[in-house]
């Protein structure tokens, strides 16, 4: 059995090099491999530190920092064509969106609000256009449904904290276990993204620019079926 999401995606990259998820040329390629590297070793101890613990958001704007430097200036992905690098950090970063947004009970509203407009802002311009690349592809346009994404990541949050398991590191296995064996889980199947749902919940959505009332909406829709 082949494990560690990294060891994983080098494993993908070695059995279908048709698919060019490494780059031919050695130094982007390294530089592919320190990328995801850095997201194991440097951004996923930050994120956690500031978000599941309440930690200051300071070591995760430097880390950011420093991700968004290996980015060309002028557009595209961290090694050229899309690659294993950018498979590393898209769902992280938009976890971290995501989370931030919703109000982690972690940190104070004026915390987190302060750092969701931070990794929105200016400071991090580039990192957001890499996002938007990333979420424009097609395979991820055919998956990524932002709403649902958001909604799913609230349920999450409250399944933890109700467990009172949202204070410490295992928020997010307690959250997790207790959507899947509570009434939780029917909750959150009843806003999974079937066509339907999913085209009320953007129908739903275009009422609104804000991502916490658009999920709001999504719960309140899926939720009765």
């Amino acid at each position: 059995m082949v494990s560690e999401s990294l060891i994983i995606k080098e494993f993908l990259a070695d059995l279908f090099p048709d698919a060019k998820l490494l780059p031919a040329d050695p130094i982007s390629r390294a530089k592919a491999r320190l990328f995801a590297h850095l997201i194991d070793t440097k951004f996923i101890p930050a994120f956690a530190g500031c978000v599941f613990l309440g930690g200051p958001p300071e070591p995760l704007y430097a880390i950011l920092d420093t991700l968004q430097a290996f980015l060309p200036p002028d557009g595209g992905y961290v090694a050229g064509d899309w690659s294993i690098a950018d498979a590393a950090f898209i769902p992280w970063f938009l976890r971290l969106e995501a989370i931030l947004a919703l109000n982690p009970v972690t940190m104070s509203p004026e915390v987190a609000e302060a750092a969701s407009g931070m990794v929105r802002s200016e400071r991090f311009a580039r990192l957001q256009q890499w996002k938007r690349d990333n979420v424009a592809r097609p395979t991820m346009a055919k998956t990524y449904d932002e709403v649902w994404f958001y909604a799913f990541w609230y349920r999450v949050g409250c399944c933890a904290n109700a467990r009172g398991g949202f204070h410490s590191q295992q928020w997010f296995r307690n959250g997790m276990s207790a959507w899947r064996g509570s009434r939780r889980r029917a909750s959150l199947t009843a806003i999974s993204p079937s066509q339907s749902r999913r085209s009320r919940g953007r129908k739903m959505a275009s009422d609104s620019h804000n991502i916490t009332t658009r999920v709001q909406l999504l719960l309140h829709s899926g939720c009765r079926g």
